[in-house]
């Protein structure tokens, strides 16, 4: 968990790229579905799920470029009581520790401060523990996520 307020971290700002619409999503998902490591029939899965929140708007979809190429995908979610959850957080594996997911996560809090936002939750795994201490994020829980497919 983050207090917005607290953000103390200083980046040129620009506005965070996101996905607009189902037909430039396929190319967002191939990089989450590559840095998370998914099966066929979990990527069918979830790929069906995170397109589906474009039309419902439920998740808003947020990448990073790296020559013309996505490179870090994270997917933030509006709650309500000026919270946000930030989720599908990812980098290939290829691009790791250049910054490029600490750029973007940084980008979309700022975003969500600006909008109003006070509050930011995140689904993480123990890999971005490091980042997210970094960012001022502090652990207030854990839970586990199970699947049957």
């Amino acid at each position: 968990m983050l207090d917005l307020d607290d953000l103390n971290f200083e980046i040129p700002y620009k506005t965070p790229l996101e996905i607009r619409n189902s037909h430039d999503f396929p190319q967002w998902f191939s990089v989450f579905q590559e840095a998370f490591e998914l099966s066929d029939t979990g990527s069918s899965l979830f790929f069906t799920l995170l397109n589906n929140s474009l039309v419902k708007d439920t998740f808003i979809h947020y990448y990073s470029l790296s020559q013309d190429k996505i490179t870090s995908v994270l997917s933030v979610m509006m709650l309500e009581d000026h919270n946000i959850g930030l989720f599908n957080f990812g980098t290939l594996k290829q691009q790791r520790n250049q910054g490029y997911l600490s750029e973007l996560v940084s980008l979309c809090l700022i975003e969500a401060r600006k909008g109003g936002k006070k509050t930011a939750l995140v689904h993480a795994n123990q890999a971005s523990q490091s980042l997210l201490k970094k960012l001022g994020f502090k652990k207030v829980g854990s839970y586990h996520f199970y699947g049957r497919i």
